[in-house]
């Protein structure tokens, strides 16, 4: 994913502010076992308009770092996107899936090693399924 921030008013790995295409980003961790054991972050992202784009809490299943709690506001907040096109490298019975076919992806939340595969290119169809990385090669971003 490529994006740059270029306004940050304030960065620790505790704490962000800045602005990002005209939208104020505020982050903050918070190390709280009501929110998350590892310390979740408290989240909002506010348009142009004055309307949050993203307000709530992210709670990671690891310690993350301030930059993938950036990162998430911005996928969030629908500011970027996380998905790649992705070719099937071999033929799977089980889903369906055939060698060179190309699908539209994101990363599965639970396993940093799985995507989540989102349709297929042309054509748009739902192969409400998940593979491994290694089961595919990554095309570019969408």
């Amino acid at each position: 994913m490529k994006y740059r921030i270029k306004i940050i008013k304030e960065k620790t790995p505790d704490r962000f502010t800045g602005r990002y295409k005209q939208h104020e980003i505020h982050i903050e961790r918070e190390d709280n076992d009501e929110h998350s054991c590892y310390g979740g972050f408290y989240i909002t992202v506010t348009g142009p308009d004055g309307c949050y784009c993203y307000d709530g809490w992210w709670n990671p299943y690891h310690y993350a770092s301030i930059d993938e709690a950036i990162q998430e506001a911005l996928i969030g907040s629908q500011l970027i996107s996380n998905c790649v096109k992705v070719k099937i490298r071999e033929n799977n019975i089980h889903f369906g899936l055939k060698k060179g076919e190309i699908y539209e992806a994101k990363p599965y939340r639970l396993d940093s090693e799985k995507l989540t595969l989102l349709k297929r290119i042309p054509d748009g169809y739902d192969p409400e399924c998940n593979c491994y990385r290694h089961e595919v090669e990554v095309v570019n971003d969408v």
